[in-house]
């Protein structure tokens, strides 16, 4: 993985015919995907050449189908396996905080590291365990927050 998240997605601005062309697949789309766990056969027709049938796991299908609900947003979308080696700035735009801030997690040992060489490197799936849980922690803190602004009577 050469390039950082943040080029993948200034690399990835959709114009709003592409946008607009989003929606519409992930609507067309959303209709052969509730609950089937068999792969779906598609039959893809580029405008120059011959229809070609494929079979597609469903999961696939799964990922294409949010990747297009994100592009009809207007967002830039990557799909990275789990087990991807990410640098510390990529990880840090995973967690929308900055490097400094990724290495005291790993400092702490609060993210483990995949590579201790000179740039570290820390696995996407490690990442997002740890944005779960970080973000289940927050939200049982700002719900605890609530009701005690509720408790003291200060209008939550």
């Amino acid at each position: 993985m050469s390039a950082t998240i943040s080029e993948h997605a200034e690399a990835g601005t959709l114009s709003d015919s592409e946008t607009r062309l989003a929606a519409e697949s992930s609507r067309r789309l959303a209709r052969y995907l509730s609950g089937t766990k068999s792969p779906l056969h598609l039959r893809l027709q580029p405008e120059d050449a011959t229809q070609v049938g494929m079979e597609i796991p469903s999961a696939a299908v799964q990922v294409l189908a949010d990747a297009l609900v994100e592009m009809a947003k207007g967002n830039a979308v990557v799909v990275l396996p789990l087990n991807a080696l990410l640098t510390l700035p990529q990880a840090a735009d995973v967690l929308n905080g900055s490097p400094d801030f990724v290495q005291r997690l790993v400092d702490d040992g609060a993210l483990p590291v995949a590579d201790n060489s000179a740039e570290r490197r820390v696995i996407l799936e490690d990442l997002l365990n740890f944005k779960k849980l970080d973000d289940a922690r927050r939200e049982l803190i700002a719900d605890q927050l609530t009701a005690d602004g509720q408790e003291l009577g200060m209008g939550y």
